[in-house]
């Protein structure tokens, strides 16, 4: 974008319903999308947006929409350096301040449309990127009619920018060119050329942006998540993903270590797990005198390592085999993992850990009489 452009833009909720006109419309997210399933007029209306500066000459307006088959929208742009105008009201015509105008409850939205499109300047029908340089005002209102001819047509905008004040690439050729004028074929020409290249420039302002793992798109997130090395990015959800992503220079640079193991695990399931290596268990003295033991829980080979976890921490089968996946992709080459599911109890010849399977916890226990059959009759025992 040239140095001194500025903008207005509508791309979340709040934009679209500050103080605006809207009728028969509901958000997707932060997308503005007609409602044609209601006997509303399916529309919305700026109040005037104020570029503080007089006599502004106006330079585009930029659509990100969808609008399928049987259906459109229809803009209408008034530029003006006052608020009064004189409307016709009932039959009578009186000088009022059109934002006080769209704001009234008690008018409805189909008198609104009909004074709207008498007063505008410009109207498109389906625009995507508009010159807006014939309007000249300090003031702008814009109005967005949906028209359909199927209830179950979709039209959504997920973003609207009106740039402003109006520079033409003109101003930078020789003298001759400049004499054309501004409405000139050769400028309306150059606009297209000028149209492009403010694109490219915006793109390339937004790059940091757009490597965001927070505010990036999903799709651009799982090629990112892909070129880090984040395989199978399906499995994940997507707040966590990005999360993931976020982290992921503080992972992988420490990639074939417990600590990006348990990271990594911690990313995909919220819990952070206990993971033992089995060379570690060899050094304890009671590994000679329980090595048939210690060895079928923790392998018998000094390359084998276990990440244990409770049996609430992964629902399904399919979990699981995720989950391995991704641990045995943080692994070093050669090393073996075992995904051991700790189930809530305590189990001879099984793995048992304190405050994972098991519990210490202080209760008071009372013995209950119990009745107990024997050979000479039953006896009750406190």
């Amino acid at each position: 974008m040239p140095r001194g452009t500025k903008f207005f833009m509508f791309n979340n909720r709040e934009d679209w319903c500050y103080k605006n006109v809207l009728s028969g419309v509901n958000f997707e997210d932060d997308s503005l999308v007609f409602d044609f399933n209601s006997d509303k007029n399916s529309a919305f209306i700026s109040i005037s947006l104020d570029s503080f500066e007089k006599e502004t000459v106006w330079h585009r307006i930029r659509f990100d929409s969808e609008v399928s088959r049987n259906s459109k929208i229809k803009v209408s742009i008034l530029a003006s350096d006052e608020h009064d105008f004189w409307l016709n009201l009932d039959g009578d015509i009186n000088f009022t301040n059109l934002n006080n105008f769209l704001l009234n409850k008690n008018v409805d939205v189909g008198s609104k449309l009909s004074i709207f499109s008498k007063l505008s300047h410009v109207s498109f029908e389906n625009p995507v990127d508009m010159p807006l340089f014939k309007l000249k005002g300090r003031y702008l209102w814009v109005c967005i009619e949906a028209i359909s001819y199927d209830s179950s047509s979709i039209i959504k905008i997920r973003s609207m920018k009106i740039e402003f004040p109006h520079n033409n690439f003109i101003e930078y050729l020789p003298e001759i060119y400049q004499r054309s004028g501004e409405d000139s074929f050769f400028s309306r020409f150059i606009a297209i050329f000028q149209s492009m290249y403010d694109d490219l420039d915006d793109k390339i302002d937004f790059i940091p942006a757009n490597f965001e793992p927070l505010n990036n798109s999903y799709d651009f997130l799982k090629w990112i998540s892909r070129w880090l090395g984040i395989r199978d990015v399906d499995v994940w959800r997507e707040d966590k993903l990005r999360d993931m992503v976020s982290n992921a220079i503080e992972i992988f640079k420490t990639k074939g270590t417990i600590k990006s193991i348990k990271l990594m695990v911690e990313k995909f399931i919220g819990v952070e797990p206990i993971v033992i290596e089995q060379f570690k268990v060899t050094e304890n003295e009671f590994y000679v005198r329980e090595k048939k033991i210690i060895d079928s829980l923790f392998g018998d080979n000094s390359f084998v390592f276990n990440v244990f976890l409770n049996e609430n921490n992964i629902k399904t089968s399919e979990d699981y085999a995720n989950l391995l996946h991704i641990i045995r992709d943080m692994s070093p080459a050669g090393t073996v993992c075992n995904l051991v599911i700790l189930q809530n109890g305590i189990f001879l010849g099984h793995h048992c850990y304190i405050g994972i399977n098991s519990f210490l916890t202080r209760e008071k226990y009372s013995l209950i009489s119990k009745k107990i059959n024997n050979e000479e009759g039953i006896t009750m025992i406190d």
